[in-house]
């Protein structure tokens, strides 16, 4: 192959890296500026987890969804860090454990089952099967790029 296809496909995998999909319309967002950009930052770094052709729309409803319960949960922590754990039931002063406890495991429960629909959950990472699959899969990249060690422009680093 020669040096200026290598390039030009070089160049082209790297903007269909940064092509990002919109927000799915039927999922509501945030009101809250500083939880939309956090919801914003959450969708832009999954959506680096498969090729942008590889989503269909389902799945990014699906990772919306995802993006939203994740920034709950941060909410739902910073409640409980600043709040604590246990709190004083108003008329009695016995303590409770926070409802935003019960909350928080809610939110997390429901963002690992939609993580493993979206095949996205941390645990297969481990998996020695799956990492032998990984080095495969980056081995034929490399041969179908070049090699290893050729930047965007052609050039060995």
């Amino acid at each position: 192959m020669p040096k200026s296809e290598r390039i030009d496909l070089q160049a082209k995998a790297v903007q269909a890296a940064y092509k990002q999909h919109d927000w799915p319309a039927g999922v509501p967002q945030f009101s809250s500026p500083e939880r939309h950009d956090q919801a914003a930052l959450l969708w832009a770094d999954f959506q680096k987890s498969r090729g942008h052709d590889d989503w269909v729309a389902s799945d990014l409803i699906l990772l919306a969804e995802v993006c939203r319960l994740s920034v709950l949960i941060l909410g739902c922590h910073e409640r409980v860090e600043t709040e604590g754990t246990l709190i004083a039931q108003p008329p009695s002063g016995r303590l409770v454990q926070h409802p935003a406890v019960q909350a928080l495991s809610s939110l997390q429960s429901a963002r690992a089952s939609l993580l493993t629909k979206l095949k996205l959950a941390t645990a297969q990472d481990a998996d020695p099967r799956t990492l032998a699959n990984g080095a495969k899969r980056q081995a034929r990249a490399e041969d179908d790029l070049g090699g290893p060690g050729v930047d965007v422009f052609g050039e060995v680093l």
